[in-house]
């Protein structure tokens, strides 16, 4: 079990599937790609640096979104294992960082 947010981010990654609507989407791998350079941008048990745009922000919301977890049994109990609540915890965390961070440029 690791408590590093790079490693929760993935785990929350490996808990989660595209919808079949999404599968073969241009937009989910572009999402998937933001939410893969948010975990390689924390550093140990802090919240990712990389900011994003208002449109990446909005990406990652919608990779949320077209995603369903790969098992409804466990969906709530990590059994020891790296949590990924506290990864997706992290991506939101990430998001709303950068959409504040805006707003304090504006």
């Amino acid at each position: 079990m690791s408590d590093a947010t790079a490693d929760r981010i993935r785990a929350y990654l490996d808990s989660v599937e595209p919808r079949d609507c999404a599968a073969d989407s241009k937009e989910y791998r572009r999402s998937l790609s933001l939410v893969e350079r948010l975990a390689a941008s924390a550093e140990g048990e802090r919240r990712p640096t990389l900011r994003l745009s208002t449109d990446q922000c909005a990406d990652v919301l919608r990779f949320i979104a077209m995603s369903d977890p790969t098992s409804f049994a466990d969906r709530f109990n990590d059994n020891g294992k790296t949590s990924y609540l506290v990864g997706l915890n992290m991506v939101m965390y990430a998001v709303e960082d950068s959409v504040r961070g805006q707003e304090l440029a504006t």
